[in-house]
């Protein structure tokens, strides 16, 4: 059985404000095409893949971190996703002594 693309669709308007009133849906390999004249824009991403010489990355991350003064931040230190990003940035900063001003982050 052939295995298909993940399908995923999101209304971008409730995670940013966008200037625009109508909603607009964000779709990830979509089922269908969207109908004509409804789209804004089209681009091709790729999500990085994480192998075994990433999952090897990130386990050694915490004994090189701040060594020789330099520190490591990135989607590859989780699971790839932008919170990734956010989370390994804070962790730095946390070790530069920068607190959020939330108190959840």
């Amino acid at each position: 059985m052939p295995s298909e693309p993940v399908c995923v669709s999101y209304l971008i308007n409730q995670l940013q404000p966008l200037p625009f009133d109508a909603p607009v849906i964000v779709m990830l390999n979509p089922a269908d095409e969207p109908a004509s004249g409804t789209e804004l824009g089209r681009y091709r991403y790729e999500h990085p893949l994480l192998d075994l010489a990433a999952i090897d990355a990130q386990q050694r991350l915490p004994t090189i971190q701040g060594a020789r003064r330099m520190w490591f931040a990135g989607a590859w230190t989780g699971y790839g996703f932008h919170e990734d990003d956010l989370k390994s940035a804070l962790a730095v900063a946390r070790d530069f002594g920068v607190r959020p001003a939330c108190a959840k982050l």
